[in-house]
């Protein structure tokens, strides 16, 4: 039979170990990351700093900018599709399982297209401008619905 104080010695080292696997697996994954840091004044430096080190030319930017551009349009047309499907499951389409599967299913993939269309056009705004910003900072900007859709 166990003693209290036995029952609470061994919920101690179990905390105890957790803890220190925990704080192991925070450093395991920050060094697997390999996560590295522009260290630059301003955006426009950043970038520089950032197309020097990937040994980027000109026309390689462009074609980045041109599949940038694809991939954007693309995905639009894609959530403005799925948009459209969620219409029309909601309209012709009793409810049940396959109503909610498929509404399930089309509204999912309507916001990570959207999320994907974000992304490039935060990407294209960098290409473009040849400046890293943040995506706070893209959303803040007067133009930025322009930015979206052109």
């Amino acid at each position: 039979m166990r003693t209290p104080k036995d029952v609470i010695d061994r919920v101690v080292n179990v905390k105890d170990e957790m803890q220190s696997m925990g704080a192991q697996s925070i450093k395991e994954r920050t060094r697997l990351q390999n996560v590295q840091y522009l260290d630059a004044p301003d955006p426009k430096t950043a970038f520089a700093k950032l197309v020097k080190g990937n040994e980027w030319t000109e026309p390689e930017l462009a074609v980045q900018l041109r599949n940038v551009r694809i991939i954007k349009w693309v995905s639009l047309t894609l959530a403005w599709a799925f948009l459209c499907a969620l219409a029309a499951i909601a309209l012709y389409i009793p409810f049940g399982l396959m109503f909610f599967s498929l509404f399930g299913t089309c509204w999912v993939a309507c916001i990570c297209f959207s999320i994907q269309v974000l992304k490039m056009t935060l990407f294209q705004v960098q290409l473009q401008e040849r400046e890293l910003i943040s995506l706070k900072a893209l959303t803040s900007r007067d133009d930025f619905f322009r930015r979206l859709f052109l």
